[in-house]
């Protein structure tokens, strides 16, 4: 491995850590954004959420109601 490659793969990384820590500062703030985009993509049928094992809006208001969200 190149220098430069390396640099660019240790780039990369730090740039991914950085948007899942931001991503996981937000979750709260965007949580009916994405229980939004979670039905609308249902609807279209993009999405089947147990065959993704993400919970429903039931589960969903339960966390956010334990402030988990």
């Amino acid at each position: 491995m190149t220098d430069e490659v390396a640099a660019l793969v240790l780039r990369d990384n730090y740039r991914q850590n950085r948007a899942l820590d931001n991503g996981k500062a937000q979750a709260s703030e965007m949580e009916e954004v994405h229980g939004r985009f979670m039905r609308t993509l249902e609807q279209l049928k993009h999405l089947d959420r147990v065959v993704e094992r993400l919970p429903d809006d039931e589960t969903l208001a339960s966390r956010r109601h334990a402030g988990w969200a």
